[in-house]
């Protein structure tokens, strides 16, 4: 029995494998539907040429393998506090479903789908503790001091002269802050800056700086959050001074679905991904609301089984003295193991000349008869 579950096993190809549709004759004995199997394998091009008649069939078996598709309509609950003012609370009859019916809302297939509920049971209206019912709390910014530090001058009360940069001085125009005018032996120092080549800047009057246009040099202002007052309005009530407190959450299903194989006997578990065969069995094994629903892991709230027969033919053959097994599972024929050709042989040698060519700059062409 193979108990191995999955969603998707990646659609890989049989690992250096081979899947030839197939589909028996009928009326044909085990012996006959075993040849009829290797014959039709045998067309392969990577199989060995003479394997239809050179093959020693050793066993013959046909049965169903029952292939158990899981589906799960997994949940996970998430619940947190409910604090608003009363006018934004959420309405009984609107998105929301009652806490206590939320489970009744689930989808009746498997499929995706969000819950949103609130306890409107146990939903109160109460004085809000944040500002003890004033509606109002302490400035924030200015801790009611209903100042704040001057934005324009950082609180120095000075601002740096925009004209010099803060230097006091700014490059002399005349002689282009050289000091001197003229060249060569008409050169001659310069009589605005004296040989600097700067000059004080009348703006600032060459302190660099001024008082500060924006809060007079107090080093302060007005605090923009309060306006003044030394308060605000409370962010937890809005103002209205009570609070509407409850729990509210969300409900996220989302569907899940894998399989298992009893009595495999040697089938590949891929083989069987999408072989649907005849349905024997359905059955509900959980229905209904998780007994402890996690906040963190997804829970099952509902699981169907349903089991299906695939057909499944096994041959077990010899050929130049090594056993092999060809397997037909639901009209596909399988093999991961079988005698190779001797085309099938030099594909890996010719790969990998190809790689090398390519790695090494040159442009080959490879043709294999």
């Amino acid at each position: 029995m193979s108990t191995d579950q999955t969603t998707d096993d990646g659609g890989a190809p049989d690992d250096d494998g081979i899947d030839i549709a197939f589909e028996a004759g009928g009326g044909l004995s085990d012996e006959a539907v075993a040849e009829e199997m290797i014959a039709e394998f045998s067309e392969s091009w990577k199989v060995v040429d003479d394997l239809d008649g050179e093959a020693e069939i050793q066993n013959f078996e046909e049965w169903d393998v029952h292939k158990n598709i899981v589906r799960d309509l997994e949940v996970t609950e998430d619940v947190e506090e409910l604090v608003v003012p009363p006018s934004k609370a959420p309405s009984e009859g609107g998105e929301y479903v009652r806490a206590a019916e939320r489970y009744e809302a689930a989808p009746a297939e498997f499929e995706e789908k969000t819950v949103d509920f609130v306890d409107f049971g146990g939903a109160r209206v109460e004085t809000c503790t944040t500002c003890s019912g004033s509606g109002d709390v302490t400035c924030p910014k200015c801790s009611g001091t209903r100042k704040m530090s001057c934005p324009t001058c950082s609180g120095s009360g000075r601002e740096s002269c925009s004209a010099c940069s803060g230097s006091g001085t700014l490059r002399c125009q005349t002689c282009g802050g050289n000091g001197s005018v003229g060249s060569g032996d008409d050169a001659r120092q310069c009589r605005d800056c004296g040989g600097a080549g700067k000059l004080t800047c009348r703006d600032c009057n060459g302190s660099g700086d001024f008082r500060c246009s924006n809060c007079g040099g107090s080093t302060e202002v007005v605090c923009d959050r309060c306006g003044g007052s030394a308060t605000v309005t409370c962010s937890t009530c809005e103002g209205e001074r009570e609070v509407y407190r409850t729990t509210q959450g969300t409900l996220e299903f989302e569907p899940d679905e894998g399989y298992n194989l009893d009595d495999d006997r040697g089938a590949k578990f891929r083989w069987f991904r999408h072989k649907t065969g005849d349905r024997v069995d359905i059955e509900t094994v959980a229905d209904g609301v998780p007994a402890d629903p996690d906040d963190d892991e997804p829970t099952v709230y509902r699981e169907e089984v349903e089991t299906r027969a695939i057909r499944t033919r096994k041959v077990s053959y010899e050929y130049d003295g090594d056993s092999y097994e060809l397997f037909d599972v639901g009209g596909s024929l399988h093999a991961d193991s079988y005698p190779k050709s001797a085309a099938r042989k030099v594909v890996p040698f010719v790969a990998l000349a190809l790689v090398i060519a390519l790695a090494a700059g040159g442009y080959y062409y490879f043709a294999v008869m």
